[in-house]
């Protein structure tokens, strides 16, 4: 089981490294088809209270948790 961890976690490092010969698209999120781009909330693993909360807890020495950041905003 150690060496399948090792090796997923390999995997998923290599996946998250930028390369360079990513297909990349740059233009404004409205700008794109439905379905075409990622909105960074989505993947960004935050909840809806963690995004209500955040002024609170973003200066809130006693959790040690990584900041929130301000919901994207698509316009």
């Amino acid at each position: 089981q150690g060496e399948a961890s090792a090796l997923m976690e390999a995997i998923e490092r290599y996946s998250g490294i930028f390369q360079g010969d990513e297909i990349r698209t740059k233009k404004r999120f409205t700008d794109f088809a439905p379905g075409d781009a990622i909105r960074p909330n989505d993947i960004l693993l935050f909840s809806e209270e963690q995004y209500r909360t955040r002024a609170v807890h973003n200066h809130d020495d006693s959790h040690h948790t990584q900041p929130a950041p301000d919901p994207f905003d698509p316009s």
